[in-house]
């Protein structure tokens, strides 16, 4: 994936790697990588990350269409759809969580992971959870795409 992503600011200069507060999708959902960035660069995380770029580019609905439409693709069908998935209790979440950051918690010793996934899901829930039924919920957007050659 740190290929596509480099491949991906090659092509477009334009896309900003800083954090937003939203995914793009139809409801304003805040993104849980975005928290886990977040949550990386405070002081007791930050030490562990030295040189570490984001491993991952996602684009909102508009930024793909003009992505597609740089590379000569004639974009057909562009549907986004809001999803949740609810895994009940915390310690799914957790398990969800250590196979979903791989990518950051590699960056820690294995003795800090849960504490940090904790850390991420605490803020994330504090900012994603619109009641404490979604104390355990994972909002995202799910975008399908078809191209064809323009």
């Amino acid at each position: 994936m740190s290929f596509i992503a480099s491949m991906m600011q090659s092509v477009c200069p334009w896309r900003t790697t800083e954090p937003t507060s939203t995914n793009g999708g139809t409801s304003g959902l805040v993104t849980l990588e975005d928290v886990i960035e977040e949550v990386h660069q405070r002081a007791r995380w930050s030490g562990s990350f030295a040189n570490f770029r984001r491993p991952y580019v996602h684009f909102a609905p508009e930024e793909y269409r003009a992505l597609a439409e740089r590379a000569n693709l004639h974009v057909v069908r562009l549907d986004v759809e809001d999803k949740a998935w609810d895994f009940k209790t915390r310690p799914a979440f957790v398990a969800f969580a250590r196979a979903t950051f791989v990518e950051w918690i590699n960056h820690l010793p294995q003795i800090d992971w849960d504490a940090f996934i904790t850390d991420v899901l605490d803020r994330y829930q504090s900012l994603a959870a619109d009641n404490p039924q979604e104390a355990n919920t994972f909002k995202f957007y799910q975008m399908e795409v078809e191209l064809t050659p323009a």
